[in-house]
């Protein structure tokens, strides 16, 4: 999650000491691994064991994987947390990733193109 948001905050700060505006770009989380962890949440695994702060049902992998999205993106400044984009994967089903590859370029360029 620092990794994330020192990668985002890095970004910014290249954007400003370059004289660019950052409104054009866009994040993308990749969190990998969709089906294990639903698995293990539907299973009875309760995120509450290891996150006091989740507010979900135990055995809600939606709930579960909006909460771990949130926490990459909690301390982020408002305008900059609304340009990420998550995109929850399995990565060994080639359909499903390049549906996903696919999402991401499209995303990006709509963007742009609504912000240019």
């Amino acid at each position: 999650m620092a990794l994330f948001k020192g990668t985002v905050e890095q970004l910014a700060k290249i954007d400003e000491e370059k004289g660019k505006s950052s409104d054009c770009r866009l994040y993308v989380l990749f969190l990998n691994k969709r089906d294990l962890f639903e698995q293990k949440i539907e299973s009875g695994i309760d995120l509450r064991d290891y996150f006091e702060e989740f507010g979900g049902v135990a055995g809600d992998s939606r709930a579960a994987a909006a909460f771990i999205k949130d926490l990459f993106i909690v301390g982020l400044p408002a305008d900059v947390a609304a340009r990420v984009v998550c995109h929850y994967s399995v990565a060994v089903d080639t359909k499903n990733t390049k549906i996903v590859f696919d999402d991401v370029v499209n995303s990006d360029i709509l963007y742009r193109f609504a912000n240019s």
